[in-house]
This record gives structure tokens, sequence and C-alpha cells, in this order.
């Protein structure tokens, strides 16, 4: 009862007080520095399924929470996204995903449809003993040549605007920031705006989705 409970103020908190944005970058790709050093000794390459054991083995050692399922590994690849890993030693260190056609945000509740030519970096990942050492640089300059080589212009990406360091690294980068979309609450009430201008961007959930969410999530405590 006590973690029904404690879910049950929390879902109303947001109701009340609850704000999100997500702001948005769009970098042209023919504009990387495709001259980045790599001191490391390491490459990037695309994901391969014979990797499925490395790349299982950096999921569940993270030091954040999973990004996506092995599963889900599968099924974005039928699906045409592109999945670059990086590795040193044999071992995978990193990966970045660029999506296409159309990108969900299930944290949002919205769906990006994607121009032919443009691509959407999500779940970059670098290990901890990996990270400052520029080879996140190497990583991207390495992805986007592949990438301008089947053809896309552009990689779009969207940051929560409280995760300050990804927000400077995309500024380092010269990324171009194109709008926001944000969603918040009033008196229990869900609202959404956008200004993005390059996508078309289509919001799932109404003004009452607190509602159902609260409901769903004490349904579900209450038959465990």
């Amino acid at each position: 009862m006590e973690n029904m409970e404690q879910l049950t103020f929390k879902t109303l908190r947001e109701a009340i007080f609850g704000s999100f944005k997500l702001i948005f970058y769009e970098f042209p790709l023919d504009k990387s520095n495709h001259g980045w050093e790599n001191p490391h000794q390491v490459y990037s390459e695309r994901y391969r399924h014979e990797d499925a054991y490395l790349l299982e083995e950096v999921i569940e050692n993270m030091d954040i929470d999973a990004q996506f399922t092995m599963k889900e590994v599968d099924e974005r690849i039928k699906d045409g996204h592109i999945f670059y890993v990086a590795k040193q030693n044999g071992k995978i260190i990193g990966y970045c995903w660029y999506l296409i056609n159309i990108v969900k945000i299930p944290e949002f509740d919205i769906t990006l449809h994607m121009k032919p030519d443009e691509v959407c970096s999500v779940n970059s990942y670098i290990q901890p003993e990996h990270r400052g050492k520029g080879i996140r640089n190497y990583m991207r300059a390495y992805e986007y040549n592949e990438l301008i080589k089947k053809g896309y212009r552009c990689s779009l990406t969207f940051v929560n605007e409280n995760n300050k360091a990804s927000l400077r690294m995309h500024q380092k980068w010269g990324s171009v920031k194109i709008g926001v979309a944000k969603r918040f609450n009033i008196l229990t009430l869900t609202f959404h705006y956008a200004d993005i201008k390059t996508n078309q961007i289509i919001f799932h959930s109404g003004p009452f989705a607190l509602w159902k969410k609260l409901y769903h999530r004490i349904k579900k405590c209450k038959f465990k």
C-alpha cells in the first residue's frame, strides 16, 4: 500500500506542478570536422549481429538505466534504423543510434516524422572509463561521414532542458537550435506546445493524459 500511495502522490504532484521541455538541434552533416584525431585506438563500425554478446555485456553493466533492450535492437534494425558502435581491443565501449523516417519519443508521448535526408541521433553512450578523451568526437566524425555517403543531409537530436552537459556539448559542436517541445500541466490538465518547423510532430496524449496515467498506475499496483 505504501508504494501505491507514494506513486499516487508523485503522479498528483506531477499533475499540478509538472513541466517538461525538449530542445531540438540540427547539424548539417557536411559541416562536421572529419579530421579529428583518434589516439586511443578506437574504431567505429556498423553494429553486427555477431557482436550481440558484446553489446549485451555493455547494457548489463551501464552506469545509467538501460536505454533499450536487445529485442529493441533487433526491432530497430529491422525497421531500417542505423546503429554504430565504438570498439577498443575487441570490446564495445560506446554506441549511438540514428533513427530514420519515424521517431517515437515515449517519455514525451510524441512522434517525429523525419524527412528522407534526415536522421535523428538518440541513445548515445560511452562507458565511464572512456569519457573525457574525445572519443565521442571521433565517433561522430566517422558516423557523419558514413551517413553522408548514404545520402543523408543533416542530423537532428533532442535534449532535456535539464541535461546541461549535453546542451553544452551541442553548443560546442556548433549544432543549431531549431525549436522546442513543451509539456506542462495546469490543475491536472495536460497541454503541449511545439515550434519545430522542419519536422511534423504529433502529440498522442490529450488533456486528460495524467488522469489516465494515474488510473493505470493504481490498477497495476492493486493487482500486484
